[in-house]
């Protein structure tokens, strides 16, 4: 959903001719009614692809729990290769994000098949990847079968980096995956992410260093959410204070270093405080309104960290595109989650709930809502 570049200059022409205060309640209605509107239309804009819940690494803050073998079942080439052409009949390919995420995707032999002929159909499509078995010629395999965006880890410092990912090295191999995709001039992204942990939340400096020297167009940074494997482990899990540290760096590097998009993820609200300079929109959770994914065993759900609690069928059964119109319901209507803190809470209008990936359904309730955690509500 796009608006007009006429409307949007004219609109933001008006708004910078209003006081702060008026300005500012302008725009966070207007990012209700916008989100709204998303909610109603749904359009599929991104789709995850879990590959694989098999990974190299055996990081103690995944989200999936990944580990060394495959989950049994996993989908085989024919039939995701069947899902992604059955979704072009539907949509046009063009208009849709692929991500292949995981597990770590490369470890799935078959990838570049699936994604090159996914290209090939008029996908765009992306990479999340720890970057070990990245070298010049996977680089120029990756290119070859079309991919455009890829994300690579770096979690702080080179001692954080190890430490939670468990293996000496990965953090080198990392930053030479970097090298080697910064140097490929077919990627229209090469972008880091970051994942905050209670170690490693003093190492944005670092971090920022790095992405401007390789200049990489793009640094996201999150942090570690109480799923999978770190579920059991709030030792692991930012501050209030270290994620009010992390909000303001980003609000004060944001924007200032040209070619760089550094922005916080799609986690949570932070507070009016934050939320108008920590991305580039305002926050929401499209989980199940413009986000689908498909899970390593073809279960059908939204983002790949939602717990299975929200899974909405299986490719083996239904069609991916009739599931997403006449399912997802719980993701387009959540007035659900407004139990315990957001029951009575006075910013839900703005948030709608936080990030999905941080409602605990065995709970019945959000288990950490950013905005409270650093005294924003």
């Amino acid at each position: 959903m796009k608006v007009p570049p006429r409307l949007y200059r004219g609109v933001q022409a008006v708004m910078e001719r209003l006081p702060r205060g008026p300005r500012d309640a302008v725009a966070r209605e207007a990012w209700v009614q916008y989100r709204r509107a998303h909610t109603l239309q749904h359009r599929l804009d991104y789709l995850f692809w879990e590959t694989t819940l098999r990974c190299n690494l055996q990081c103690a803050h995944c989200g999936s729990s990944c580990s060394p073998e495959p989950l049994p079942g996993e989908l085989t080439t024919a039939e995701i290769d069947d899902a992604l052409a059955g979704i072009a009949r539907r949509q046009d390919p063009k208009t849709i994000m692929l991500v292949a995420s995981g597990g770590e995707p490369l470890v799935r032999e078959d990838l570049l098949e699936v994604m090159g002929r996914a290209a090939r159909r008029g996908y765009r499509w992306g990479m999340v990847t720890n970057g070990l078995l990245v070298n010049d010629e996977m680089v120029d395999r990756l290119a070859r079968a079309g991919m455009r965006t890829v994300s690579v880890s770096v979690d702080g410092t080179e001692e954080h980096h190890d430490g939670v990912r468990l293996r000496e090295g990965s953090y080198r191999k990392a930053l030479r995956a970097l090298e080697a995709l910064q140097a490929c001039p077919y990627f229209s992204i090469v972008e880091i992410l970051t994942t905050l942990n209670r170690h490693n939340a003093g190492d944005l400096e670092h971090v920022l260093e790095l992405a401007l020297r390789l200049g990489v167009k793009a640094w996201r940074v999150g942090t570690v959410a109480p799923i999978g494997r770190a579920k059991d482990q709030p030792e692991l899990w930012v501050t209030g204070e270290q994620l009010r540290a992390a909000m303001a760096f980003v609000q004060r590097h944001r924007g200032r270093h040209p070619g760089l998009d550094l922005s916080y993820a799609c986690e949570g609200y932070t507070g009016e405080r934050f939320e108008p300079h920590v991305r580039k929109h305002r926050f929401a959770c499209w989980a199940g309104i413009r986000v689908g994914g498909i899970l390593a065993d073809g279960a059908v759900s939204a983002c790949p960290d939602i717990p299975r609690h929200f899974v909405q069928g299986n490719i083996r059964d239904r069609d991916f595109m009739d599931l997403w119109e006449q399912e997802f319901q719980p993701f387009r209507d959540r007035r659900w989650m407004q139990v315990g803190d957001c029951a009575g809470c006075k910013q839900w209008r703005i948030c709608g709930g936080g990030g999905l990936h941080y409602f605990d359904p065995e709970r019945g309730e959000l288990q950490r809502c950013h905005a409270r955690l650093m005294g924003e509500l």
